[in-house]
């Protein structure tokens, strides 16, 4: 049974959107909008989808030029088909991530079935396993539960280099039978990979253009072939769709804002970032914290694949020496993509883990070029190179770390008290930790059990291995995370509707003072009021805000000292201020 699931391509998709549904599609059902991100897209898509003003977007009173309209334009869609709740701001992200798996895996099923050393059904059977181990990478499940644009731009830089690549295996293909490929095909997969190039400029902006033209540049010239691929290129066509498909939309922003968008967006939001740090993201001295900060965080985030594309890196094809060249290509291009996008974000005074999220697409082919290789040893062995058992020790060392460093940190979230105990133990009691910790305890098991079966060279160990870790993902996507969130997002939740039905009446902004901790721009998104925020836990400042307004909202919580709020009472009599309290309960 389980052989028909893996050779029938029909089934094979079958079993990745059920997985689908229930890593990307389940659990954000019943979480609250989270803080800062996720807050402003949604709340400006809903002022868009209200004020019928799809050109520019605004927050909370002002213009939003951080980022372009792509994104908005799916998530208005969304919310005018399902309304306006925290699924319907997430579920585009979630149908992008199932997108790009199913291209992924449908580019792989074409070109590992041309490899003349692996039988069809082996070759199937690989693109399979490559696509779920893609699938329950925290780097792609957890960007496709937020409401933000990362997962679209993923989907089109990912469409654009899968349309890159498979010219390049044609070309490749062309070469090794002393053949030409044809114009018009060739022209094609150039054109499907400006116009998603342009997309995902229309999502993010000039960055979306620039890691598809940095990979194609540094993969002819890594190749020696730079110069013929220039003059094959039809530039007097893609050029043309790329403008027509990204100008509209930029220059209607330009006008209609008098050149503020282009200003700030162009100068600030793409220049400032490499330039300078933002929001206190990343660090004045970028390589030396891309190296010591980001890439462990990959590295983790990529986990339970990194250890297996480490070794890829380290020793190609497992060791051996001839390989089909479908296979060299695969490998090549992949590596030079993952470098190409390290390098890019390397220089960016600004960083985030979001910004090599592209680079989910050249891991799943690595991973499968791992697979192609394994199953090659497996059904030829080689002798274990000096460079072979390097990269099995480096291999085996990262996967007891993260393994331990993931079932570890749940382990404390859920038994101990979370990382954030205050918020943590409003939801988890000890009957709740209970009830958790024993299936994760088996969990835990299961995933120690399939990597003990990596280091005895058990055949059967990639299959345990990603069903154990898949449902590890599951565990943490359907339960662990949620709790989490409602945890830590709950309250600016309640607050937020409570200010809607206190204010219903008023069509002008409120102001709020909170005098315990930063008010959540979730505020904006639950309450559809401009919130003016107020300044936060100095009463010298505070009270000289009072003075200033004539109709204030002022948000106090306690957590454990009664005594603050009979203390605030007298500052806030004063003015006349009506307090609301937010307890625990």
């Amino acid at each position: 049974m389980c052989k028909n699931v893996i050779t029938s391509i029909w089934l094979q998709r079958l079993i990745i959107l059920l997985v689908g549904a229930i890593l990307y599609l389940v659990s954000f059902i019943y979480m609250p909008m989270t803080e800062m991100d996720e807050a402003r897209y949604s709340t400006a898509t809903y002022n868009m989808v209200t004020s019928g003003d799809y050109v520019v977007p605004t927050f909370n009173g002002e213009p939003r030029y951080q980022k372009p309209i792509l994104y908005y334009w799916f998530q208005a869609a969304s919310i005018k088909v399902l309304g306006k709740t925290e699924w319907a701001a997430r579920v585009p992200s979630a149908l992008f991530g199932l997108a790009l798996v199913l291209a992924i895996h449908t580019f792989l099923l074409y070109w590992l079935a041309r490899i003349k050393e692996i039988d069809l059904h082996k070759s199937k059977e690989i693109s399979f396993f490559a696509t779920i181990g893609l699938m329950i990478l925290p780097l792609l499940w957890a960007w496709t539960h937020s409401a933000t644009p990362d997962m679209l731009l993923s989907l089109n830089i990912g469409i654009s280099v899968l349309a890159l690549l498979h010219l390049i295996l044609l070309h490749s293909h062309a070469k090794t039978e002393g053949t030409e490929v044809e114009r018009g095909k060739r022209y094609l997969w150039y054109v499907i990979a400006i116009i998603f190039a342009a997309l995902a400029v229309l999502t993010k902006g000039p960055i979306g253009i620039a890691i598809p033209v940095i990979i194609w540049f540094a993969y002819y010239l890594y190749n020696r072939e730079l110069l013929t691929e220039i003059k094959r290129v039809p530039w007097w066509l893609i050029i043309p769709i790329f403008f027509i498909i990204v100008v509209p939309w930029y220059w209607a922003a330009h006008v209609q804002t008098n050149g503020d968008f282009s200003a700030h967006f162009l100068g600030q939001e793409n220049l400032g970032r490499f330039s300078g740090t933002q929001e206190g993201h990343g660090s004045e001295f970028p390589i030396l914290y891309f190296i010591s900060v980001m890439i462990p965080a990959n590295l983790l985030l990529a986990f339970p694949l990194t250890p297996f594309i480490v070794y890829e890196m380290i020793c190609p094809f497992h060791g051996k020496r001839t390989v089909d060249n479908i296979l060299v290509v695969l490998r090549r291009f992949s590596f030079v993509t993952i470098i190409s996008i390290f390098a890019i974000f390397a220089f960016s005074k600004t960083q985030l883990p979001s910004y090599t999220h592209s680079a989910v697409t050249p891991l799943a082919i690595m991973f499968a070029v791992f697979l192609c290789g394994y199953y090659l040893e497996q059904k030829e062995p080689t002798k274990a190179a000096r460079v072979a058992r390097a990269a099995s020790i480096v291999s085996k060392i990262l996967m007891v770390t993260f393994t331990f460093i993931l079932c570890g940190g749940v382990f404390y979230a859920i038994i101990v008290g979370g990382f954030d105990g205050k918020y943590t133990t409003l939801f988890l009691d000890n009957s709740t930790r209970i009830l958790l910790g024993i299936p994760f305890v088996f969990i835990c098991g299961y995933c120690i059990i399939s990597v003990v079966y990596w280091f005895k060279r058990n055949p059967k160990f990639m299959t345990h291995y990603l069903v154990s870790f898949g449902i590890l993902a599951a565990f943490l996507v359907l339960i662990v995370a949620p709790i989490m969130v409602q945890t830590a997002f709950l309250v600016p939740k309640y607050v937020g509707k409570a200010v809607k039905a206190l204010s219903e009446e008023r069509d002008d902004a409120v102001t709020i003072y909170d005098i315990s901790r930063n008010p959540s721009e979730a505020l904006c998104y639950y309450s559809d009021k401009v919130i003016r925020f107020g300044f936060s836990g100095v009463r010298d400042e505070l009270i000289e805000g009072l003075k200033t307004e004539d109709d204030a909202l002022v948000i106090v919580r306690v957590d454990d000292d009664k005594s603050m709020i009979e203390d605030w009472k007298l500052v806030y009599n004063e003015y006349g201020v009506e307090i609301y309290e937010i307890t625990n309960d």
